[in-house]
């Protein structure tokens, strides 16, 4: 399955709403009716609303609000009234820790839920890993909630597609971390020829993208 512009934007406004309810925001998102918005909207419209909200956390986490880097502009295909079902979809914040998000996010934007990613041994703060395609950072988020380590240090992403961006983005945001580096398989290729190393490299072995990636890594894990 592909996620649609409209799915992504629903999983990217849940984020929005869990930091509203976690005080790291204040409430607009979340706030009843969207009632400051309503008072202050004059003739803007409910795709502006949302345009304001990723703008307003772009800076802090560029993956995933900045919408300047998602493939044309993704607000260009949503009229108002489905623009106004995603913030009341979104409004109320989803129950459950960073990991059981990222699992639903994951589930929502049609990418691999499973694998036993509690499997994947410890990695060393002083190492670096390269997470293969498909499984969207959740391997990274679970090593950095139970190991302390570093999203942004520690970890480098293969992506291929936007919903695996939006997830990887979205771990970002629960663990309050710096923008990831996140590569697609031709800039893989690219580190790969300039002799860049990895101490540890590891996916789902569910996702066919990581399978084929895994092989040009003899130590490469799957789980």
């Amino acid at each position: 399955m592909t996620a649609s512009v409209a799915q992504l934007l629903e999983a990217t406004l849940r984020a929005i709403a869990r930091l509203e309810a976690a005080g790291v925001l204040p409430a607009r998102l979340t706030e009843p009716g969207f009632a400051k918005w309503i008072r202050f909207r004059r003739k803007l419209s409910w795709r502006d609303f949302i345009r304001l909200l990723h703008e307003d956390q772009a800076l802090a986490f560029p993956e995933p609000f900045d919408l300047a880097r998602w493939e044309g502009d993704p607000l260009a295909s949503i009229e108002d009234p489905t623009a106004k079902l995603l913030l009341d979809n979104a409004a109320i914040p989803t129950d459950g820790d960073a990991l059981d998000f990222l699992r639903d996010q994951a589930k929502a934007l049609g990418l691999a839920a499973g694998g036993a990613i509690a499997d994947v041994p410890k990695l060393q703060a002083r190492h670096k890993a390269l997470e293969l395609s498909g499984s969207g950072g959740r391997i990274a988020a679970y090593q950095c909630i139970h190991h302390g380590l570093a999203y942004d240090r520690n970890f480098t992403f293969v992506a291929d597609t936007a919903a695996e961006r939006v997830l990887i983005g979205l771990g970002a945001v629960e663990l309050r971390a710096n923008p990831p580096t996140i590569l697609s398989s031709a800039q893989l290729d690219e580190h790969i020829a300039a002799k860049a190393r990895f101490d540890r490299v590891w996916g789902l072995k569910s996702v066919p993208a990581a399978a084929a990636l895994a092989t040009r890594f003899p130590d490469a894990r799957l789980v």
